[in-house]
């Protein structure tokens, strides 16, 4: 379950999108009744018993995976475990289902303005939402999504966590660099893949989800591209193999998000796109002697021919007279 939270301005605007919307259901309401435009005035009338808050709405998505469904007697469950966790028991909320895609998901609308004109809280809104969707996807036996490294515990950091996104571009990545002629060629191999690519001073890849990951995520920055791309196919190839394998030898999992490279790795590309480049100049200047080789003679100015006769004529003539 993915569940998201945002902080707005105009209860119109809000009740009016999630209602208004194709296929909306209003699954459940607190201390507002009528229709659309009457929970709007509703809100809004109690919403001035604080009028120094700037942002009184408070919308919240959650969303299932595909495949998944809740019976409506879990629906409500649900939503008394997000008005307990997220701390709106006692204001007024709306609670509505969408069916306009093959996902189930659901908007609240909650009045941060309390009757007694306090307002809720809004820090630590991420962190909420993220519990209530962990321990909701348990206890209903959801497929689980993982948290957020940061709001993990110590023990839990260590474990080897599978992103499938980042890795599933990071195999893209890697077969694009074993094939491209050049960058613009590794490019068009990532974007036929289904991907975006914005280079700037780094480099981003855009999923079909309109997620962003950088270069460095996956272990492969702009520098790191560019000089992979600057060696010969083998050379590539081999050096990227050679890379995965240590990295299982050393017990890393390549699958670890936002684990950059190892060091070791990055100083390995850099020492063997050193030595392609030294070949290819060694190469360049053997076939420049071969080629000065084979001109030879006719390749000499004619007047360094003249001054060269000149000067051999000049000493036989000398040992002659002497």
């Amino acid at each position: 379950m993915i569940g998201k939270i945002i902080i707005g301005k105009s209860f119109r605007g809000c009740i009016s999108y999630c209602l208004e919307k194709d296929h909306a259901e209003l699954l459940d309401q607190q201390l507002c009744f009528g229709d659309k435009r009457e929970i709007i005035q509703q809100f809004n009338e109690v919403r001035r018993l604080n009028e120094r808050v700037a942002k009184p709405v408070m919308h919240i998505t959650l969303s299932l995976a595909p495949g998944e469904r809740l019976l409506e007697g879990e629906v409500h469950k649900l939503l008394e475990n997000a008005a307990r966790d997220l701390g709106y028991e006692n204001n007024q909320w709306i609670a509505i289902a969408h069916h306009d895609t093959s996902h189930q998901h659901f908007h609240i609308v909650v009045n941060r303005i309390g009757f007694d004109g306090k307002t809720l809280s809004d820090s630590n809104n991420y962190k909420k939402i993220v519990g209530l969707c962990r321990r909701m996807e348990k206890e209903m036996g959801l497929q689980q999504v993982q948290s957020p490294r940061r709001f993990l515990s110590a023990e839990q950091r260590k474990i080897p966590r599978s992103d499938q996104r980042k890795e599933k571009l990071r195999q893209v990545v890697i077969k694009s660099l074993q094939k491209a002629r050049d960058y613009p060629d590794f490019e068009r191999r990532v974007k036929a893949a289904g991907y975006e690519v914005i280079r700037a001073r780094g480099i981003r890849f855009i999923d079909d989800k309109k997620v962003k990951i950088k270069g460095c995520e996956l272990g492969f920055p702009l520098q790191r591209i560019e000089q992979l791309l600057s060696m010969d196919k083998l050379h590539r190839s081999l050096l990227l193999e050679r890379m995965a394998t240590k990295q299982q030898q050393a017990g890393i999992a390549s699958n670890i998000p936002g684990r950059k490279m190892d060091k070791e790795q990055g100083k390995e590309i850099s020492k063997e796109s050193g030595r392609n480049m030294d070949s290819r100049i060694t190469q360049q200047a053997a076939k420049i002697l071969t080629e000065v080789n084979r001109q030879g003679h006719a390749s000499i100015n004619p007047e360094l021919r003249k001054k060269s006769k000149k000067k051999k004529h000049s000493n036989h003539k000398l040992w002659t007279l002497l």
